[in-house]
């Protein structure tokens, strides 16, 4: 009989030694109250064994608490995939959209000769987030290399009508600008926006 005891009482010790340790190794989230409701079953089925194995129903509860338990942990981490899955997906598409935004500066200022562009780009929104493929507007805010460096062009007028140069030019690239994004990324012109500083 005080072998029984001493048995039961090390089980008891042992589970709770092993339920700390746990709680020590796992980060403090939502896995702690899990791990923490487990390791509870377990202790009190420890505690509980000499009377359940008095009655002969041992075995039958630490199945039933074992097959609970996976289910239980197994829902958790589900939850936790869902939650971690929603927070990637907003990750992944930021990192797309800065990406995009840019690749298109780039090749707005090496292809127009521009500096300092800015881009922001607004993808279309299907019911499950963001759709790729689909652009809903692009706003672009860009500079002329020339006006950045202080230098204006010089207009030699020979007979004919004086006219802003640099609203036709401006105005010239903004429409190349939006016929060349309209034609690589599919947005209707309509929806690119083109500001000059």
């Amino acid at each position: 009989m005080l072998a029984l005891l001493k048995g039961w009482a090390f089980n008891i010790v042992a589970v709770v030694i092993l339920a700390v340790l746990v709680d020590i190794i796992l980060p403090s989230n939502s896995f702690k109250k899990y791990t923490g409701f487990v390791f509870g079953l377990i202790l009190i089925i420890v505690m509980l064994q000499p009377v359940l194995q008095i009655l002969g129903r041992s075995e039958e509860l630490i199945r039933s608490v074992i097959s609970n338990a996976a289910a239980m942990e197994n829902e958790a981490v589900k939850n936790q995939a869902e939650i971690f899955g929603g927070m990637q997906d907003d990750q992944i598409m930021e990192i797309y959209k800065k990406n995009m935004e840019s690749s298109i500066a780039v090749a707005i200022n090496s292809a127009f000769d521009l500096t300092d562009t800015s881009v922001s780009i607004t993808f279309r929104q299907r019911n499950d987030g963001f759709d790729p493929s689909g652009i809903d507007r692009l706003d672009i805010e860009t500079s002329l290399r020339s006006a950045s460096k202080g230098v204006k062009p010089v207009i030699i007028n020979i007979g004919g009508s004086v006219q802003n140069r640099d609203a036709l030019s401006e105005e010239h690239m903004k429409e190349s600008i939006r016929n060349l994004m309209s034609e690589i990324y599919g947005i209707e012109t309509d929806r690119i926006f083109i500001k000059f500083n």
